[in-house]
């Protein structure tokens, strides 16, 4: 974990929780099984896998793009370098929309220029009687 941090520099201020993430990713276990046993071995593979996530992301490469996942609306979005990573400020949007929809009327919606879909599956999520279109043009 040194070793990232010190790859990660103090250009990001999100370095510690980023090198976290991403030993997370790379052993494929939760955060908290890593505070909880620090002791677990690791795979020589797994080792530089984290290596080539912490160069990947020292380079500037989202930590999205490097786990292949962000959570919006507690939802856990797939997202890939072709997908707009979900801002969280964007969550304000979703709060809006939902204020301005009954939560028992089967209204539809729809979501233009809906790039990861993010908007439109969080007010799915909370609005299960809507019917709720997304689309968006992809090159």
């Amino acid at each position: 974990m040194a070793s990232a941090l010190s790859a990660l520099g103090d250009g990001l201020p999100s370095a510690r929780l980023d090198a976290e993430v991403l030993l997370a990713h790379a052993l494929d276990k939760a955060r908290t099984r890593l505070r909880g046993w620090p002791e677990d071995p690791v795979s020589a593979g797994q080792a530089a896998h984290y290596r080539e996530l912490i160069a990947r992301r020292a380079r500037g490469e989202p930590v999205a793009y490097l786990t292949g996942l962000r959570e919006f609306w507690s939802l856990p979005l797939e997202v890939t370098p072709e997908t707009l990573i979900p801002r969280p400020e964007t969550e304000l949007l979703v709060e809006i929309a939902l204020s301005l929809t009954p939560a028992d009327e089967p209204v539809t919606i729809a979501d233009l220029g809906t790039g990861s879909g993010a908007v439109a599956a969080a007010i799915a999520s909370e609005r299960p009687a809507c019917h709720v279109i997304a689309t968006d043009a992809c090159p």
